[in-house]
C-alpha cells in the first residue's frame, strides 16, 4: 500500500505535472512550425499563424498550471472556464434572440430587432463554386488533411469564402428587402462535398424559394422597410426552418447542461477548499477552518466533525492509484454492463439513463481525475468530486430524459445510412 502511494505520488506529482506542461508546450509549438510547403507559399502568413497559435498554447499552459496552486487555483480555473463559456459569439447571439423574439408578420412589422419567417426570393443570383448551382448565397470551405509525427490525422482550414446577395423575404402577408451585408448563414446543410487528394471541399447554399428564419433590425428605407444588421446587439443571421427546429432543441438542452455543470463546478470548488482528512477509516472534516464557514459564522474555534467510512471506500480514498483508475477507466465496464441490460425490457429505461449519466460524466471525470492527481490532491478529494460529478449529471439525465431522447432521435433520423445494402436477388424457380 505504501509502495503504491509512493509510486503514484512520484509519477503523478506536481513536479511531473510541470514537466508534462513544458513538453506539451514544446510539442504544440513544434507542430505549428510552418512546413516547407507553407514557407514556399506566396501568402506568407505562416509565421503570423504560428505566433497566434503559440500565444494560445501559452495561455492554455498557464491555465493548466493553475491547479498546481491547490484548491484556490483549481477554483480559479473552474471560474475562468465558466466565464469563457458564457461569452457569446455571433451564432449564439442569433439563437438567443431567436428563442426570445416572437415571430412577426411582414405586414405588421415594427422598427427595431425582429424575427421573420418566410420564403427567400432572389433578386440576383450567384453561382456556387463547387456545384455550379444558382443561389442567393453560399459558404465554401476547404480543409487540408495533415498528419503529425505520430500519424494522427487533423484537418486545417485553408480556405473559406462566404458570399450573399440582397434578397427578398416573403410570407403570406407581404415581402421585405434584406440587406446581405454582415448576414450570418447558420446551420445550413452541406449541399455538396468533394474530396481531392488530401483536401476536402464543402459547400453550403442559401437557396431560392426555401423556407428560412431571419433575425435582424428593421429600418425605414424611403417609402419601404429593409432588414439590416443590428450593430449594437451584433446580431444578423438566417437559418433554414427545418434544421433550426432541431438545433433549438439541442441548444435548450445545452443551456440546461451548462447550468448543471456550473453548479457542479461550484460545489466541487467548495469541496476542494474544505479541510478534509482520513484517519483510521474516519473522515475528519475541519469545518472551522473552511473559509466560507469562518466568513459566515465568524468562528475561531477548532471544531471538527467525523464520518465513519465503509472499509472499501476508506481503502479507495487512501490509495491514489485506485481513484485514478476508477475515474479514467471505470466508465468502460459500466457502459458494457448497461449496453447489455438495455436489451432486457424491464431494465431498458433505467439502463439508458445510467449509460447517459456515464457518457455525460466521462469527459469531465477523465480530465478532472488526472488534473487533480497531478495537482497533488488527496484521494478523498478525488472521490468526493467524482461522486458529486456523477450525482449531478444523473439528476440532469433523469429530469431531462425525454427531451434528451427526442434530440437524439431527431439527429439519428436525419443521419444517412453508413452503407447502402445491395438488393437481394432471388433465384427463379
Amino acid at each position: 500500500m505504501d509502495f503504491l502511494n509512493v509510486l503514484f505520488n512520484l509519477v503523478f506529482g506536481p513536479f511531473t505535472f510541470l514537466i508534462l506542461m513544458v513538453l506539451f508546450l514544446i510539442w504544440q509549438a513544434w507542430k505549428m512550425l510552418p512546413s516547407k510547403r507553407q514557407k514556399n507559399a506566396s501568402s506568407g502568413g505562416g509565421f503570423s499563424t504560428f505566433w497566434r497559435g503559440l500565444l494560445v498554447v501559452v495561455l492554455l499552459s498557464v491555465l493548466m498550471a493553475l491547479p498546481a496552486l491547490g484548491g484556490p487555483g483549481f477554483a480559479l480555473l473552474a471560474l475562468i472556464i465558466l466565464l469563457i463559456s458564457l461569452i457569446p459569439g455571433d451564432e449564439r447571439r442569433f439563437f438567443k434572440y431567436q428563442q426570445n423574439l416572437p415571430t412577426s408578420k411582414i405586414r405588421s412589422l415594427a422598427m427595431g430587432i425582429v424575427e421573420l419567417q418566410g420564403r427567400a426570393r432572389a433578386v440576383k443570383t450567384l453561382t456556387a463554386p463547387l456545384s455550379g448551382r444558382r443561389c442567393i448565397g453560399y459558404r465554401h470551405t476547404i480543409h487540408e488533411e495533415e498528419r503529425d509525427d505520430d500519424g494522427d490525422k487533423r484537418y486545417r482550414l485553408i480556405h473559406k469564402e462566404e458570399r450573399c446577395l440582397p434578397f427578398v423575404l416573403e410570407d403570406d402577408t407581404g415581402e421585405v428587402q434584406v440587406d446581405a451585408k454582415g448576414l450570418g448563414l447558420y446551420v445550413l446543410p452541406v449541399f455538396k462535398e468533394q474530396q481531392s487528394g488530401d483536401r476536402v471541399a464543402r459547400e453550403y447554399v442559401l437557396e431560392h424559394g426555401a423556407e428560412y428564419l431571419l433575425v435582424g433590425k428593421a429600418v425605414r428605407r424611403g417609402s419601404g422597410v429593409g432588414i439590416v444588421r443590428d450593430n449594437i446587439r451584433r446580431v444578423f443571421g438566417i437559418a433554414p426552418v427545418g434544421h433550426l427546429k432541431r438545433r433549438v432543441k439541442l441548444n435548450a438542452q445545452l443551456a440546461v447542461w451548462y447550468g448543471y455543470t456550473a453548479a457542479i463546478a461550484i460545489v466541487a470548488a467548495l469541496i476542494l477548499v474544505l479541510p478534509l482528512e482520513v484517519v483510521h477509516g474516519k473522515l475528519l472534516i475541519h469545518y472551522a477552518d473552511w473559509p466560507p464557514y469562518r466568513y459566515l459564522f465568524n468562528a475561531a474555534d477548532a471544531g471538527q466533525g467525523s464520518v465513519d467510512l465503509p472499509a472499501s471506500i476508506a481503502t479507495l480514498v487512501t490509495t491514489p492509484g485506485y481513484m485514478l483508475v476508477l475515474g479514467i477507466f471505470g466508465a468502460i465496464p459500466a457502459l458494457v454492463l448497461f449496453a447489455t441490460t438495455m436489451r432486457i425490457p424491464p431494465m431498458a429505461r433505467l439502463s439508458k439513463m445510467c449509460a447517459g449519466t456515464v457518457a455525460v460524466s466521462f469527459p469531465a471525470s477523465f480530465v478532472g481525475m488526472i488534473v487533480m492527481q497531478l495537482a497533488g490532491f488527496d484521494g478523498i478529494y478525488l472521490f468526493l468530486c467524482w461522486a458529486i460529478l456523477h450525482i449531478g449529471y444523473a439528476v440532469f439525465v433523469v429530469l431531462n430524459y425525454r427531451q434528451l431522447a427526442a434530440v437524439m432521435n431527431d439527429y439519428n433520423r436525419d443521419d444517412p445510412p453508413l452503407r447502402k445494402r445491395p438488393p437481394v436477388r432471388r433465384r427463379k424457380r
